[in-house]
């Protein structure tokens, strides 16, 4: 383990992520393995500049709305072990974890409103509005309660997409604020 200042930086890294990504120490920093396939911008803020969109209806219980989401941490397993209980978030977007630090799942409204009236609450940068009302009246989505994004433009999801994201449609990619 490299030591800086007397300092571990593995304990700098959280643990799920030592866990899933082989973390290497060099001259130029860190870098991060994913499944034995170097990914060197895991880290390249640029990617986290995209935001991906799920907009829809969804009047679950919330604690049945939020269990979509959650990541076992309990779990005895590593992340790549085939026993380790994947979320369903993270299984329909076809990854083993998510970051939370990058996902705004924003209190859905008690009842229907306009798209306009969900959106300030997104992290999509305000020109992207107009794409984003485009797209949802091609899926014939035109009120809503729910809004969930996900900061990380390097996840690509899987194709083809699925109708429903817990109730929720994929919108798509679009540039954050």
């Amino acid at each position: 383990m490299l030591r800086t200042s007397g300092v571990a930086l593995n304990a700098c890294i959280p643990r799920l992520i030592r866990r899933w990504y082989h973390v290497d120490f060099c001259a130029g920093g860190i870098a991060i393995r994913r499944g034995g396939v170097m990914d060197l911008d895991k880290y390249d803020i640029e990617r986290y500049n995209k935001v991906h969109l799920w907009l829809g209806v969804n009047f679950k219980p919330q604690d049945e709305y939020l269990e979509y989401f959650e990541i076992d941490y309990s779990s005895q397993y590593e992340i790549d072990d085939q026993r380790y209980r994947v979320c369903r978030f993270c299984a329909d977007i076809g990854e083993r974890w998510y970051d939370e630090d990058f996902i705004g799942i924003i209190r859905r409204e008690d009842h229907l409103v306009s798209i306009d009236q969900m959106l300030p609450n997104s992290a999509i940068d305000a020109s992207e509005w107009d794409r984003v009302k485009a797209i949802c009246a091609g899926l014939g989505v035109v009120k809503v309660n729910a809004m969930f994004w996900y900061s990380d433009g390097g996840i690509q999801l899987r194709v083809p997409l699925k109708e429903s994201y817990n109730g929720l449609h994929y919108i798509g990619l679009f540039e954050g604020e």
